[in-house]
């Protein structure tokens, strides 16, 4: 939601962004209400759900471990 705030408030347009507006409004928001907001997470399958667009390099990086080259992306950009 705080991208989303980000966005609307401030036209904020890149969502996978956690940068200092994120953290400045990550951290107000855990003292103001107690939580525990991070900028980590443990569903890394849905979000790979998501991820619609992929490449695959086609250089040196195609031999490195851990990706071999492979980007997944959920924005086409």
């Amino acid at each position: 939601m705080i991208h989303a705030y980000l966005f609307v408030t401030r036209n904020f347009r890149d969502h996978s962004d956690h940068g200092p507006k994120f953290k400045y409004h990550m951290k107000r928001i855990n003292n103001c209400a107690g939580t525990n907001i991070t900028i980590f997470h443990s569903f890394h399958d849905e979000v790979d759900n998501y991820r619609q667009h992929w490449w695959q390099c086609s250089g040196e990086c195609a031999k490195r471990p851990p990706f071999f080259g492979l980007v997944k992306r959920t924005v086409n950009r």
